[in-house]
């Protein structure tokens, strides 16, 4: 008898999950004659699992793309709010793009997901002296980790979360490199990706630099996994020391010197000033315990979609 009953839960469960999926397509509408991806009405109510495989789907169906000007904003070094803003627009028009905005976009369609870790990785990699840059975003969903990405080459854009550890990903990224031939001469992990949509933190796109063309690979591989164990923290710790409202990283100190658009002729020896964000007290309801969620999650700005406007991370 209860190995009816268990038959009969599997078969409903199964039902339940093909339910799902089916719902969870993605549907390519037709505009001026260009395919581009929609989205399922209630896609930010499926389940983790459902939704994450749901953005894959979406992500790949964009064309990639060639032209060398962006469609969109693609300047990674704003607040997260304004890259928000821009994921916005990618999904109310979908054109054709790049790795980056293929990050951002995840970033926007895996906000507020329980359970659900976000770290972008870089790749700065060699090929017949030529210098090529990419990035991806590692997702890890329970104890399984994947990627999100946008390549014009296949296994170098987004992967099934099937993996068992951070380091294990990068290695498939790193074996899919040397298949077209490219050597990696730098590696970038950053920070975990808060859940609030809202935020005018910025994101820590690179904190720790690994070189594979100098340092063993077991050695990277071992750098990366105890980066990703203690992310939080390393997170918790450069937001309280200011970094997550001026990015002081050199690259995007010099980045946000030069987008300085009102800056003006300053004497020889001033201090830069980079206009600055919303100040930390506004946007920390306590600097105390930041894995904290909020109590009543605010009603994201976003008008089309609701995204739980969910602090910082889960535990």
């Amino acid at each position: 008898m209860q190995g009816v009953a268990g038959n009969c839960f599997e078969l409903v469960r199964r039902a339940m999950v093909g339910a799902l999926e089916s719902q969870a397509a993605i549907s390519l509408a037709t505009f001026g004659g260009v395919k581009r991806p929609q989205l399922p009405i209630n896609f930010f109510k499926f389940p983790a699992a459902t939704r994450l495989k749901a953005v894959q789907q979406y992500i790949g169906c964009f064309e990639y793309r060639i032209a060398l000007q962006p469609h969109y904003n693609v300047n990674k070094y704003r607040p997260l709010a304004k890259l928000m803003d821009t994921a916005q627009m990618m999904i109310h028009s979908p054109q054709a793009i790049k790795c980056v905005e293929g990050v951002i976009l995840a970033i926007y369609l895996t906000a507020g997901l329980q359970g659900v870790e976000r770290l972008p990785v870089g790749f700065e990699t060699e090929q017949d002296t030529k210098i090529h840059q990419h990035i991806i975003l590692v997702v890890r969903n329970g104890k399984k980790f994947g990627a999100f990405g946008m390549s014009r080459e296949a296994d170098l854009a987004g992967r099934e979360i099937e993996f068992d550890s951070f380091s294990s990903i990068v290695s498939d990224y790193k074996r899919a490199y040397e298949g077209h031939r490219h050597t990696i001469q730098k590696l970038w992990v950053g920070l975990p990706v808060e859940l609030n949509v809202e935020s005018y933190n910025y994101v820590c796109w690179r904190y720790l630099t690994l070189t594979p063309n100098l340092q063993p690979w077991i050695e990277c591989c071992a750098e990366m996994d105890k980066h990703f164990s203690q992310s939080k923290k390393l997170w918790e710790r450069w937001l309280l020391e200011g970094q997550g409202e001026i990015p002081k990283n050199q690259s995007i100190y010099n980045n946000a010197k030069k987008l300085d658009i009102n800056a003006v002729p300053r004497a020889a020896g001033a201090i830069l000033r980079i206009p600055r964000p919303p100040s930390r007290s506004t946007i920390l309801p306590s600097i105390v315990n930041l894995n904290d969620e909020a109590t009543t999650p605010v009603p994201s700005r976003v008008g089309f979609h609701e995204i739980p406007s969910i602090r910082y991370f889960h535990d």
